[in-house]
């Protein structure tokens, strides 16, 4: 497959977004689904189990008045850390 210069330009805008969003202390939503590579509906139904207490291993999140923000150094430890799966009961 052949490699082209707007292949180039695209890895260099994920790669200066990833380092913008590196350089803060605290990242918002969509912030936090580009860093993990996930979706947006993804990050929003891991805050609501969170919030609801429905997971043993909650996304770590601050909730400013209404805008939801994730501390990064945290959000990475919680993304790095393995998780358990619950067995369905047979």
């Amino acid at each position: 497959m052949a490699h082209s210069a707007s292949d180039d330009h695209a890895a260099q805008e994920i790669g200066k977004t990833l380092r913008m969003i590196r350089a803060k202390e605290f990242i918002t939503i969509r912030e936090a689904h580009v860093l993990l590579g996930c979706s947006d509906g993804h990050i929003r139904n891991l805050v609501d189990k969170a919030r609801k207490g429905k997971t043993a291993y909650p996304i770590p999140f601050l909730d400013l008045d209404g805008v939801t923000v994730f501390p990064l150094a945290k959000l990475l430890e919680w993304a790095e850390r393995p998780k358990l799966k619950k067995r369905a009961a047979s």
